[in-house]
């Protein structure tokens, strides 16, 4: 089998009847997807293309930090003028100027956190992030490494699955025991995803060879639903199964933080 992602779409505000899985779709092909990737890939994708666009998120962080120190008050009195609005003489040509200056730097600290939230995905700074959450335990449950002796040398499911939360895009991919079984349909597969309470939209990612398996997947709108199953695609048995709450400390504020860089912050 094939290892293309397919996405149950969400029901539809005017019923609540779930979506017809004849309407289940390509993720690739939507048309969120294809803005997704002219952010971070500049829709060509590649190595070359990911660090471009990180080195220019690194360098505008740069400028703009560096921004913020020069105009930073040396002093208590220069706080007005800087951070704080003067408002002493509305309508004069201070009053005008702070109007201008003053929103903008904060409007700056929001730039910061939004070009920061977004790094943990870049190529070369997201790598060293991942080895940080790794190393102080702060990013997925150990039991998610508990199959495999050596997680860091298997696929890991970044690799096979798209609509990964962050802390389970490493997470090591578990094999399907097979023995010349027949596997199961993408339907019994979404009613594993209804049985283990996994909610609307979710990718489903086909399993990759004989001892592949179904990923089920979603970065949901609201963070704490998170989940991420691989799931056996011969007996339906669910071989891991990470979610939000089970993150570590590191791994949650960084998911937190990409889905105020998505603007997905909703109920």
């Amino acid at each position: 089998m094939s290892s293309m992602p397919v996405e149950k779409l969400a029901p539809s505000p005017q019923t609540s009847e779930k979506t017809s899985p004849s309407l289940v779709r390509q993720s690739v092909k939507t048309f969120s997807a294809f803005f997704k990737k002219m952010h971070s890939q500049l829709v060509i994708g590649g190595t070359w293309a990911n660090r471009l666009v990180e080195l220019a998120a690194c360098w505008a962080l740069i400028l703009i930090l560096t921004g913020l120190i020069i105009w930073w008050p040396r002093n208590k009195a220069g706080i007005w003028g800087t951070i704080l609005i003067r408002l002493s003489k509305p309508g004069s040509r201070t009053f005008w100027r702070d109007i201008h200056a003053v929103p903008a730097f904060w409007l700056s600290l929001l730039l910061v956190v939004m070009i920061a939230s977004g790094l943990p995905w870049s190529g070369i700074l997201g790598g060293q992030i991942d080895k940080l959450a790794n190393k102080t335990n702060t990013n997925a449950p150990p039991f998610a490494y508990s199959f495999g002796a050596k997680p860091e040398s298997v696929t890991v499911a970044k690799d096979i699955a798209e609509d990964l939360p962050w802390a389970a895009e490493n997470l090591p991919v578990p094999a399907s025991a097979s023995g010349g079984y027949l596997p199961l349909s993408v339907d019994y597969i979404e009613m594993i995803a209804d049985k283990q309470n996994v909610l609307l939209p979710y990718t489903i990612t086909l399993p990759m060879g004989e001892s592949g398996v179904y990923t089920l997947s979603t970065a949901h709108n609201t963070p704490g639903k998170n989940a991420t199953l691989h799931i056996d695609q011969y007996s339906g048995a669910v071989l891991t199964d990470v979610r939000y709450s089970e993150y570590g400390v590191m791994a949650k504020v960084i998911t937190l933080g990409i889905a105020f860089h998505e603007g997905r912050h909703s109920e």
